[in-house]
């Protein structure tokens, strides 16, 4: 637990040195409901706009997740991921290629198509 403290406590002074790929969760939610709570024909700021140009919402069963805006329907999702929940799948991902290394785990990862 002490380690998964201290790589989250890490990513958040990342996050504060430049807060252009992290995500915190409030911030996560947040972009999901300005997302959600857009009107097609209504008039939208520059940021609504950048919004809309950037992120998709995708219905997960009960969930609604973030992922990169697709060019079509078809394209495959590829998610963003939270600091929260960053360590655990990372764990997840070393642990499953049999604690492999950096490139074995991010080819893990690119299966499951997620973005940090």
């Amino acid at each position: 637990m002490e380690l998964e403290k201290k790589f989250t406590e890490e990513l958040y002074k990342r996050y504060q040195q430049t807060q252009r790929c992290l995500l915190p969760k409030e911030k996560y939610f947040g972009i999901i409901d300005e997302l959600k709570q857009l009107q097609p024909q209504a008039k939208k700021t520059s940021r609504q706009y950048k919004l809309l140009a950037r992120y998709e919402v995708l219905q997960c069963g009960h969930m609604e997740k973030l992922i990169k805006k697709r060019t079509t329907p078809e394209d495959s999702p590829i998610f963003f991921v939270t600091i929260e929940d960053t360590f655990d799948i990372i764990k997840t991902a070393h642990i499953a290629t049999g604690h492999g290394g950096r490139d074995r785990m991010l080819k893990e990862l690119e299966k499951s198509l997620l973005m940090f």
